[in-house]
């Protein structure tokens, strides 16, 4: 059954994740105006603060992506070292289509992903929640195979393995996008933009859609 689909209002109302905005705001300094800086790139000096909720995947198939490095705070999460494994390991069943579906949209159509997910509750578990950030990188040849990724869940994760369901899901074509840049304090305002007022919404299985095309008035 599909999900509702929420107005962007309340999608701005809702709280953006300060370490996803840390990451995003990196990327976005990194590319510099382009659609998407090169994996090489990507220092792990530069994330220091929130380097443990950072993963980067390599595209294996329409789709499909196995991590090449992998945060602590996802071997937290799934209670294991997840280099090497397919990203597909930490998502339900239920949602893997429609990841599926989000992760390819990146690697094949210049735009980011801004994910929602919970984690249900179960024995020895809390339901918690989070965000996972997809953000596209070129290789060598100038491809875009690589995606810098950040997940952020809040709350006592408890005991492993935690899967993910996602719950909502927001593109943005990185053609004609710049994220803000942090303050001096660290801080990324989130100032809603003109190119903000006008996207058309579309339904899939599981999980809520807006899509962003950053048209400008």
């Amino acid at each position: 059954m599909d999900a509702e689909i929420i107005c962007f209002t309340e999608r701005r109302n809702r709280r953006h994740h300060p370490i996803l905005d840390r990451v995003h705001a990196y990327w976005d300094g990194l590319r510099n105006g382009r659609d998407a800086p090169s994996r090489a790139e990507v220092n792990p000096r530069g994330l220091p603060e929130v380097l443990r909720h950072c993963f980067i995947l390599e595209r294996i198939a329409p789709g499909l992506g196995r991590f090449r490095v992998a945060g602590q705070h996802l071997s937290d999460l799934m209670g294991l070292d997840l280099v090497g494994l397919p990203i597909s390991a930490v998502i339900l069943p239920e949602s893997r289509d429609s990841f599926e579906a989000s992760l390819e949209k990146v690697f094949a159509e210049q735009c980011t992903a801004r994910l929602t997910v919970v984690s249900p509750k179960g024995i020895g578990r809390n339901a918690i929640e989070g965000q996972i950030l997809l953000l596209p990188l070129r290789d060598d040849l100038g491809h875009i195979t690589r995606v810098l990724g950040c997940l952020a869940m809040d709350g006592n994760p408890g005991r492993p393995p935690r899967r993910l369901e996602i719950t909502q899901t927001t593109f943005r074509d990185t053609t004609r996008y710049r994220a803000p840049m942090p303050d001096a304090n660290g801080e990324v305002p989130d100032h809603p933009s003109p190119e903000d007022r006008h996207f058309p919404e579309r339904r899939v299985p599981n999980a809520q859609v807006i899509e962003l095309p950053m048209t400008t008035e």
